[in-house]
């Protein structure tokens, strides 16, 4: 689904439009890209992204720099992720190993949890992903 919606962003615009998934490899990469290379970050909010170490980056790299912040839930059941993801203790969602990630990106548990408390403030676009495409273009 991630996949299609690029596609659809990208038939909007003549700017690089970034997948994520295709840069998992170097956390360090993805949070210059989104520092230095993003003019807006769309969050696809599902049951799962908010415990992703890589969207944790993404989210309080944006957050921190000032990128504008575009949420889509996916499903209704996700507004209840956002309000406890943002409520959590984040030294708790990821092990020693993910917090050292998060350190060598310059970035502390402090930094996404302020970054996921400003997320849950955001307004959001719902997207029905099994809705069909041209469908899910008008909304």
């Amino acid at each position: 689904f991630a996949r299609q919606l690029k596609m659809m962003v990208a038939s909007y615009t003549p700017r690089r439009v970034f997948l994520d998934v295709d840069e998992l490899d170097n956390l360090d990469n993805i949070a210059f890209t989104v520092r230095s290379n993003t003019e807006h970050l769309i969050v696809l909010m599902t049951q799962e992204a908010l415990h992703r170490l890589w969207v944790a980056v993404e989210v309080t790299s944006a957050h921190l720099n000032e990128v504008p912040i575009h949420v889509v839930h996916l499903s209704a059941d996700v507004t209840s992720i956002v309000s406890d993801a943002s409520s959590s203790d984040a030294e708790y969602m990821w092990s020693g190993s993910d917090i050292m990630e998060l350190h060598k990106v310059g970035l502390g548990a402090s930094d996404v949890e302020s970054a996921y408390r400003h997320l849950a403030q955001l307004p959001y676009y719902t997207l029905p992903m099994g809705a069909p495409f041209d469908e899910q273009q008008r909304q």
